[in-house]
């Protein structure tokens, strides 16, 4: 959410801080995680520890519209971040080939996987795919499973 959109809600300030201060508090009350924008990432990994989960939406490939979202972040970025698990929906739903684009999404993202697994800091990569159903996102999982796989 951008500064005005917080102000819509009671929240004055700067979108960072006030991202903080309620991850602070979800982490205080015992939850093991936030769903925040990857603007906001390095910041929580940073005051709230590797342990604590973050949930990144707003994830585009360069090439993608932003649509609604305002804080964009692509899959690399998120991840050098500090993401732990990545939404990524109409830029794969609404493709005309969602193979390609989480085949896009691998390549732009094996690089930066290795690095993190062996600092034992990143846990796994994890596309959600909104909308996808059956058989269809069988394939998808197994295909982008063996690509994780095979490096």
């Amino acid at each position: 959410m951008a500064a005005r959109d917080l102000a819509d809600v009671g929240i004055a300030g700067d979108p960072a801080v006030a991202a903080l201060k309620l991850a602070q508090l979800a982490q205080a009350s015992g939850l093991d995680g936030v769903v925040c924008s990857a603007q906001e990432a390095q910041l929580l990994r940073r005051e709230c520890g590797s342990r604590f989960l973050l949930v990144t939406p707003g994830i585009r490939l360069n090439a993608d519209k932003a649509d609604d979202q305002q804080r964009i972040m692509t899959p690399a970025a998120a991840i050098a971040a500090g993401a732990d698990y990545l939404v990524i929906g109409r830029p794969v739903t609404q493709a005309s080939d969602p193979v390609a684009v989480l085949d896009a999404i691998n390549r732009e993202t094996s690089k930066h996987l290795k690095v993190y697994a062996t600092k034992k800091r990143f846990n796994k990569l994890v596309t959600i795919v909104e909308g996808l159903t059956g058989d269809e996102l069988e394939k998808v999982t197994k295909e982008l499973k063996h690509k994780l796989a095979c490096g």
